[in-house]
């Protein structure tokens, strides 16, 4: 997939794949705006997404915007 953003043009069954959305989002973190509920929710895609471009971190759920870790994934990305 050239861009993670392909994301939102795909099936909803590849939404729901939380390897496929994370190879997305590591590509762009944005891609995770597309992805199922679920996936979204998902630790290891929250912060592959993070790694990818910090200020995705404002459009994670709350509970992932508390997670001290991917936190802090965020803010070593955005300081590069």
């Amino acid at each position: 997939m050239k861009s993670g953003l392909a994301l939102q043009l795909m099936s909803k069954t590849l939404m729901a794949d939380k390897e496929f959305v994370r190879h997305a989002v590591a590509q762009n973190g944005w891609a995770i705006k597309y992805a199922s509920p679920s996936v979204q929710a998902d630790e290891v895609v929250a912060a592959a997404a993070v790694r990818q471009n910090g200020a995705v971190l404002q459009a994670l759920y709350w509970d992932l915007r508390a997670d001290e870790e991917i936190v802090k994934q965020a803010v070593q990305q955005q300081g590069q």
